[in-house]
């Protein structure tokens, strides 16, 4: 898997860059192919490189296709619903749906939770250590928002060994907060989901986790507001889809909540259009910029302006 993971590289991605987070730094560097490819044969220490595009082409998990699952693939895809013919789809999401994840040996991630909620993975080869604490109190979700990786959690942790073939879920409906350490060289398949049934959950976590950026370690995907405006559509065409899970009464009133978690996602974002000083109101209140910010998103394809990027 090793070898012809770097083969891989070294035939199919040269002149691209892939982000390496080294030991004892914050910020991802970026290697070419060919540096890249030798990390893999030759381990150093320590390095993650996260959110890889799809580099073992290995099969996905059979869940990922379930009608429930499907709809963060059906948003990106820009389909009328499941089964639907595809539109136009979304660049800048669509690599979250498959993905890969390298660890070399003692490498470790803090704790975080992913920059959206609902992710499956399978690995490949190594092994991996996955710490999850239990029953988090509102003390410490406010204490986990605040200090981000630095957060360390006063009760206990379920420790998760995954071993090759072996596959984790963590569900959609809320934000699961995980560290992670790789024992030896690990490469890791995976993706993002979004379960039709936990919209709601969906909508409350990625607001709570644009309100509080140090619990993720990824940059808020540019493209999100199409795929929330592009919920609010389908939640128009098809509201069936949203409400299996619940009794005929609730279903209007189900829908009417969706609907103004979505538009609240709006409120987040300010409107400094000409370039964002020391009063715009993120930096006041200690985060990025969104891409619900007037015009941010707007500066060119696939490109953040400075205030977007983790530093």
């Amino acid at each position: 898997m090793v070898s012809s993971t770097a083969t891989s590289v070294r035939s199919t991605h040269d002149g691209n860059t892939f982000l390496v987070k080294e030991p004892g730094t914050i910020k991802s560097t970026k290697k070419d192919a060919a540096a890249f490819a030798s990390l893999l044969e030759k381990p150093q220490p320590g390095c993650n490189a996260l959110d890889l595009k799809n580099l073992t082409r290995a099969d996905e998990s059979r869940f990922t296709r379930w009608q429930e699952t499907v709809l963060l693939r059906t948003l990106v895809n820009n389909r009328a619903g499941p089964g639907k013919n595809e539109g136009e789809g979304l660049s800048d999401m669509s690599s979250c749906l498959e993905f890969n994840v390298i660890g070399t040996h003692s490498s470790f991630s803090g704790a975080h939770v992913d920059g959206l909620p609902g992710t499956w993975l399978r690995v490949l080869t190594g092994t991996k250590l996955w710490f999850i604490p239990d029953d988090m109190s509102p003390d410490d979700w406010e204490a986990f928002g605040r200090l981000g990786p630095d957060w360390i959690p006063a009760g206990p942790c379920k420790i998760i060994v995954l071993e090759p073939d072996d596959v984790l879920v963590m569900r959609s409906g809320t934000p699961v907060v995980h560290a992670a350490m790789s024992l030896d060289l690990c490469i890791l398949q995976g993706g993002m989901f979004w379960e039709f049934s936990s919209a709601a959950g969906i909508l409350e976590s990625l607001r709570w986790i644009a309100e509080n950026q140090l619990a993720t370690n990824e940059e808020l995907a540019l493209q999100l507001p199409d795929v929330i405006e592009r919920l609010v559509q389908l939640l128009d065409s098809s509201p069936e889809l949203f409400t299996t899970h619940l009794s005929q009464p609730d279903h209007d009133a189900h829908i009417q909540d969706l609907r103004a978690l979505a538009e609240d996602m709006w409120n987040l974002g300010c409107a400094c259009k000409a370039g964002c000083r020391s009063s715009c109101p993120c930096e006041l209140d200690g985060r990025r910029c969104l891409p619900w910010c007037a015009g941010h998103s707007k500066k060119g394809k696939g490109q953040m302006r400075a205030c977007m990027k983790i530093l």
